[in-house]
């Protein structure tokens, strides 16, 4: 295998390398945990993903033209450009996605707290701390059971 081929086919395997994974979880991630139905009610999950799919159409195409020239010096052009832009364009869409996800779990988190609040103040009244003793009392126990110190 020469050099040539060794570089377009370096380029393929990392450029689908930074975009199948984000990709596939973006996705995922867009199905409805119950029906398995997508959500359309994510505008950034969507435009993410529709980004990620045009940096794998530029990673296509950056392929095609490098593996199209036989002479190496013609490849670093498109190696460069190509290459570039699908870095751009992945992480345009991987911090849409991650953006999304971050907005719905900050409204998970706080449904969270609001539950755990309601239940703290149902159940404020039914428990009952144990009385404090003081540091005199604590002495006395202590003075009577021998000293002893027990731990």
């Amino acid at each position: 295998m020469t050099l040539s081929a060794q570089v377009a086919s370096g380029f393929a395997f990392v450029a689908m390398g930074l975009i199948a994974l984000p990709l596939l979880l973006g996705f995922l991630a867009g199905l409805r945990p119950s029906g398995g139905q997508m959500n359309p009610t994510r505008p950034r999950l969507w435009v993410g993903l529709g980004v990620l799919g045009l940096a794998a159409v530029v990673a296509g195409i950056g392929w095609y033209r490098i593996s199209g020239e036989p002479l190496l010096n013609r490849q670093i052009p498109f190696l460069a450009s190509a290459g570039l832009i699908v870095v751009l364009l992945s992480v345009l869409g991987g911090s849409l996605i991650i953006s999304e996800q971050l907005r719905g779990d900050q409204g998970r988190v706080e449904e969270l707290e609001n539950a755990v609040r309601d239940l703290t103040e149902a159940l404020a009244s039914s428990i009952e701390l144990p009385p404090r003793t003081g540091a005199a009392e604590l002495s006395q126990q202590r003075s009577r059971a021998g000293g002893a110190r027990r731990t």
